[in-house]
């Protein structure tokens, strides 16, 4: 009769897991609370410029910023080499007489930054802050390319010319075909 209310085996070990759960869970949401970090991009994945031409693109912000901070802006060239000077050879300045752009409390931006090619080629424009409020690593997957081209029309051509070569290269291919199938006839 009084069997069914001594707990089983059974129904401790559920208790006890759903207790763990309900604890493990409150510890990570204290944990991802303290870790709320301002996201932040860029209003394209990449930028195509023509030499002396100026173009403009956006920082986007997730959330307003806690805090006075200023981004870095980084230019890399080649695969992992990574410059945060403020000149560069392929792009005019793209923030003049300053290498950083300051920011205030509560920003929430679009913030539009220009930029002017110089020389021909590409290079990925990112951005880096000594802040604690943005997530170092997502700013160092956060980047824009940037495309500085002789002429939009050169590209065109190119690609044309590109498509038409690889046309006559396939079809270069089945006279041959043709022959080998006649001569089994």
């Amino acid at each position: 009769m009084f069997s069914s209310c001594i707990p089983s085996r059974t129904h401790i070990i559920v208790f006890i897991a759903f207790n763990w759960i309900l604890c493990t869970q409150a510890f990570l949401q204290t944990d991802v609370q303290a870790q709320e970090f301002v996201h932040v991009s860029f209003s394209e994945d990449s930028l195509e410029v023509e030499i002396d031409e100026t173009k403009t693109f956006n920082i986007l912000f997730g959330e307003a910023l806690k805090s006075d901070t200023s981004l870095i802006f980084t230019y890399e060239e080649e695969e992992n080499q990574i410059q945060t000077c403020q000149q560069h050879k392929l792009i005019q300045d793209v923030l003049p007489n300053n290498t950083d752009l300051p920011l205030q409390v509560n920003e929430t931006g679009p913030i539009t930054v220009n930029v002017t090619g110089k020389s021909a080629g590409h290079l990925n424009l990112g951005l880096n802050s000594s802040s604690q409020q943005f997530d170092s690593e997502e700013l160092k997957s956060t980047y824009i390319t940037v495309k500085i081209l002789h002429s939009h029309a050169l590209v065109i051509i190119n690609a044309v010319i590109g498509w038409i070569y690889f046309a006559a290269w396939s079809i270069s291919f089945y006279p041959q075909v043709y022959e080998n199938w006649r001569r089994k006839r």
